[in-house]
């Protein structure tokens, strides 16, 4: 009988230092994903700056505009250099862990808020290589407020290791996303592929607190359903990869969706 995804995770952790650059074929125990510690100080400083846009404690946030004010608060992420920042501060442990040599990071970061009990602010449980990804490229998740008690990224340990059919799913449409809208400008699929409820139950919680992040494949199952922290979660996504990789980087209402470090 296949353990379950909690299983699964403990028979990892021990092995959960070892160099990313080994998960893909070697060992059958390394889960996909690691939490790292941030060098420098920007994502501080990015905080700082999220909290002077809301002008509220980021746990607190909350708006009557939600997804509108979400694109303003996007658009002001593109226009300052803290993240990129974060990926030069941390090149060298990114490349260690991936085997990348020349990066590549994402030039438009998505900005996800999650309010608590609001599963439309969430995208659910997906892989990034069924809208186009490829397992080539890599998310550095960035939580700007604690990613704890409920409020976590939930992944599927050893996934990133499965072929495409060993996790099917289910065309939908969303009434609330329409192609070329703003919560599709903001990373919400018009069409999501819906996964089973078997999958979902089987990743586990990965707990991130603000100062640290997670490095994992494009090809883990991830997401979150909901948040039952009590406070608003604020995270920022962004993507590398080597420029000389097999990728495809003109992606939709984003162009190129690549520069070079």
């Amino acid at each position: 009988m296949q353990s379950s995804g909690e299983d699964r995770h403990r028979e990892t952790l021990r092995d959960s230092q070892i160099p990313l650059k080994m998960l893909l074929k070697e060992s059958p125990l390394l889960p996909g994903y690691q939490v790292i510690k941030l060098e420098g100080d920007a994502v501080f400083r990015w905080r700082a700056r999220f909290s002077n846009w809301v002008s509220i404690k980021l746990e607190d946030y909350d708006h009557p505009d939600f997804t509108k004010n979400q694109v303003e608060l996007t658009k002001k992420l593109h226009s300052c250099w803290e993240w990129k920042e974060i990926i030069e501060d941390n090149a060298e442990q990114l490349k260690g862990f991936t085997q990348i040599k020349d990066i590549i990071y994402q030039k438009e970061p998505y900005l996800r808020i999650a309010r608590t009990d609001h599963p439309e602010d969430n995208i659910g449980i997906h892989r990034d290589t069924h809208y186009g990804a490829t397992e080539n490229e890599w998310v550095v998740w960035v939580p700007l407020t604690d990613s704890i008690s409920g409020g976590e990224l939930r992944i599927l340990p050893c996934s990133h290791r499965e072929p495409e059919e060993a996790y099917p799913w289910t065309q939908s449409n969303d009434p609330a996303v329409e192609k070329g809208s703003e919560k599709h400008w903001l990373g919400f699929r018009y069409a999501p592929k819906k996964m089973s409820k078997e999958v979902e139950d089987s990743c586990v919680r990965v707990p991130c607190f603000f100062g640290e992040a997670i490095l994992f494949n494009c090809a883990c199952v991830h997401g979150q359903i909901v948040n039952k922290a009590p406070w608003t979660r604020f995270s920022v996504d962004i993507r590398i990869a080597d420029k000389n990789s097999d990728i495809q980087r003109n992606r939709g209402l984003h162009g190129d969706i690549y520069v070079e470090l």
